[in-house]
């Protein structure tokens, strides 16, 4: 274990002492390693209904308003928007139906199931009570959501790269808590860093776990050189995927104008959501809009395009 005085004396940075100590360790997986091994032991706590559901039948439909969120245990079910087929889901532990839950609106989409399938049911109807009691479980989420975003915004930048679409419309539209969010920081003293126009925070590729919460200004997120986004609302957080997957940088995030940011240390970053379960919430926040754009504009660009 690593003691709060050894961190400290590497900046606070614990990647830099496991990297030190073991530098032939693959950071990324003894991360995860310790990551799923605390999950695993909270996991025990969750409270969760079994359900099973028949090839053909619908776990939900479009427009529909409910509470519930999926895991999927065994089986393969079809994402369809409008009546077109937009995502498959196979893989186990996959969760389903957190974004509208999350954003608080109806079903954007219908889910059918592919084959017989066997899925964990879990109330989401109050996030605060899930962050508070069962953090593991909006953690997950969050990972999921994350993962969703990471593929959503490849297919897009590959979509747009062959189909020769224009450079990206999307920004990421505000929601009411943000600068609330921004409140809280302010009022523990939190420093606040600075950079100038087209500084890069971090490069697509990259191991770093770095969290940066905008303050002012606005960022550019680019996919293989191709921009994904422009983000210019406070409140938002930027750079928490690589935390969440334990991978390295899905993309390439860089000052548009001077710009301010809080960071969070992402290698404590289950510690520090553990403090304050108001962050986990605002990360699946900021999480399922990001997936909802991303997927708006895919689907756009799907139907406009000739590919």
């Amino acid at each position: 274990v690593v003691t709060e005085q050894i961190i400290a004396s590497y900046n606070g940075d614990a990647s830099k002492y496991i990297v030190s100590i073991r530098p032939e360790t693959n950071l990324a997986t003894k991360i995860k390693f310790n990551i799923d091994l605390e999950e695993s032991r909270e996991e025990k706590k969750i409270e969760r209904i079994l359900k099973k559901v028949e090839a053909g039948e619908y776990l939900f439909e479009q427009g529909l308003e409910d509470k519930t969120i999926y895991i999927l245990m065994e089986g393969e079910v079809e994402v369809l928007s409008n009546g077109c087929l937009i995502a498959e889901l196979k893989e186990k532990g996959s969760f389903i139906g957190e974004m509208s839950i999350v954003r608080g609106e109806p079903r954007s989409a219908s889910v059918r199931a592919r084959s017989d399938c066997t899925l964990y049911c879990i109330n989401g109807s109050d996030l605060l009570v899930l962050a508070e009691h069962y953090p593991v479980v909006l953690s997950r989420l969050c990972q999921s959501l994350a993962n969703k975003v990471a593929h959503t915004s490849t297919e897009l930048s590959v979509l747009k790269m062959f189909g020769n679409a224009e450079n990206t419309r999307i920004i990421y539209k505000p929601i009411n808590d943000d600068k609330q969010f921004i409140q809280n920081f302010n009022k523990h003293n939190e420093k606040i860093y600075h950079y100038k126009e087209d500084v890069t925070l971090f490069v697509e590729g990259e191991m770093s776990f770095d969290i940066y919460i905008l303050v002012t200004g606005e960022v550019r997120v680019s996919i293989g050189g191709e921009a994904i986004v422009r983000i210019a609302s406070p409140g938002v957080l930027i750079g928490e995927m690589a935390s969440l997957r334990v991978k390295p940088r899905s993309a390439t995030v860089t000052t548009v104008v001077p710009s301010s940011f809080y960071r969070i240390q992402g290698l404590r970053l289950m510690e520090t959501c553990k403090e304050d379960p108001h962050i986990l919430i605002k990360m699946a926040q900021i999480l399922a809009n990001r997936l909802f754009v991303t997927t708006t504009e895919y689907t756009h660009l799907m139907k406009s395009s000739d590919i």
